[in-house]
């Protein structure tokens, strides 16, 4: 190797990270964090200047992809036919929402450990546990519609299939962004994480639209206990990590779980995962952000039937609207992810207050939407609000890993915030229910009330978002050099 090219190549990567310490160094609080998220010269004398990406990472992320979409499915499957599974298999309207409650619950806690999991293990064998528990779920609940069961029993039956839904779905959702920073280069890594984000809104979407065309709620629950058992094996197309990095970022180890929090909230912690007073800032305003709007999606999305079903649609349009929600996002995904990588590459923050004041808009418009021959009002006003919102998922979580430089766990704690007002806003929905002598009976236009105060109290919030983008910035800089 020559000597005289290696000591430019260390003094280039030297010179980048002093740029970058000088930049962090003007932010409010002025701790010059990045000396120790960058490096020392010692560590970098032989950096992995060679950085190379593999074919097969695709297979991995389509891996990824469909088993979001069966966790999607299995979290959203009575939604659209919660009256109709009522009736028929004797449970009320009450436990059916708390089926969707327990994915929400359990999420919580199960997001916390992936990180760590994930650390000691790797994202494969990670994936393999999701699975396993994915396999359960599907054939647990269709146990509960078994026709000799009580109503208690089903009941148990279906808690415990969406216990280990609960349990199965973080896994294929908070390793996305990590699956992307070790296998994605700059050009691909926010199509890369759209692409599996979007797989559980796409299962969602199938989930809403597939039940009431399949035949009565015991037959559906047949068909997604198939359909799940199918998607299960493909786990093992998912890769851990590649030979050769794509990137530096990904060659480097993410640090740990707890001294990324600690530094979320301002306490001592570990040099690698000190973050800035604005840093803080950023990601404290896109979590919340990113909770409340995707909590809005899923929670409207479980509830769907029983927020029109009292103006007088059937349960079939309930699914296909709810579909349409979630397909126009994924077209706004598909649309926006490339550009994101290509054109606006720096523009993550800008977006973010470009879209939710009108976002926040259409969930205040919905209010007066939804009501009886509404129809041509609630599809526009859902269609932009999935075509938006889906647009911010990839978004959200990409500048979330910048501001953090830990990708785990910063999706993580988003997508456990989600998951935690998706359950805020189910719950709230039964007390808010209107009487039986309403007008109509037992609407939840209180409910739409609520998601509406939520989402117009994210318009001053978004306006503080920065997001700086400095891991990026190090990966160019650190390409350049090569």
């Amino acid at each position: 190797m020559d000597t005289s090219k290696s000591d430019q190549t260390t003094s280039d990567i030297v010179s980048v990270k002093d740029e970058l310490v000088m930049k962090s160094s003007n932010e409010e609080d002025s701790k010059p964090t990045l000396l120790a998220r960058i490096p020392s010269e010692e560590e970098e004398v032989a950096p992995p200047i060679e950085y190379k990406v593999y074919r097969r990472r695709w297979l991995g992320c389509a891996g990824m992809f469909l088993l979001n979409v069966a966790c999607g499915m299995n979290g959203m499957w009575f939604s659209a036919i919660a009256i109709d599974t009522s009736e028929q298999l004797h449970i009320t309207l009450n436990e059916i929402n708390w089926l969707s409650n327990t994915v929400n619950l359990t999420y919580l806690p199960i997001s916390m450990i992936i990180p760590s999991f994930t650390r000691h293990y790797g994202i494969r064998y990670s994936c393999f546990l999701g699975a396993a528990c994915l396999f359960l779920a599907g054939w647990l609940k269709y146990c509960g519609t078994i026709k000799t069961l009580d109503s208690k029993e089903t009941f148990v039956l279906m808690f415990f299939g969406q216990l280990f839904a609960g349990i199965a779905q973080p896994w294929f959702q908070v390793l996305g962004p990590k699956y992307s920073e070790q296998w994605y280069p700059l050009s691909s890594r926010t199509t890369a994480t759209m692409i599996m984000s979007i797989g559980n809104p796409i299962g969602c979407a199938l989930g809403q639209l597939l039940p009431p065309l399949v035949g009565t709620p015991r037959e559906s629950v047949l068909v997604l206990a198939i359909i799940t058992t199918v998607i299960c094996p493909i786990v093992v197309i998912v890769g851990n990590k590649p030979p050769t990095p794509p990137t530096f970022s990904g060659s480097k180890e993410s640090p740990r779980a707890i001294n990324t929090l600690r530094a979320v909230i301002g306490l001592k912690t570990t040099d690698d995962a000190a973050m800035t007073l604005r840093e803080r800032i950023d990601f404290g305003v896109i979590f919340m952000g990113f909770s409340i709007l995707t909590a809005a999606i899923t929670a409207f999305g479980s509830l769907i039937s029983q927020v029109l079903v009292p103006y007088g649609y059937t349960s079939d349009e309930s699914g296909i609207i709810g579909a349409v929600l979630l397909l126009s996002g994924l077209l706004g995904a598909l649309i926006t992810a490339p550009l994101f990588d290509r054109v606006f590459t720096h523009h993550l923050g800008l977006t973010l207050k470009g879209l939710v004041p009108p976002i926040s808009a259409c969930w205040i418009g919905m209010i007066w939407a939804v009501k009886s021959n509404g129809l041509a009002g609630i599809y526009v006003l859902l269609i932009f609000i999935g075509f938006a919102s889906f647009t911010l998922l990839p978004v959200s979580l990409e500048l979330a890993c910048e501001v953090t430089r830990n990708p785990a766990t910063s999706s993580a704690a988003l997508w456990a915030g989600a998951n935690l007002f998706s359950f805020i806003f189910i719950v709230s929905a039964e007390p808010l229910r209107a009487g039986p002598n309403a007008h109509p009976p037992d609407h939840l236009r209180s409910y739409i009330i609520l998601q509406a105060v939520f989402a117009a109290f994210l318009v001053p919030l978004v306006m503080f978002v920065k997001g700086v983008q400095i891991r990026r910035e190090m990966d160019v800089k650190l390409r350049s050099i090569k």
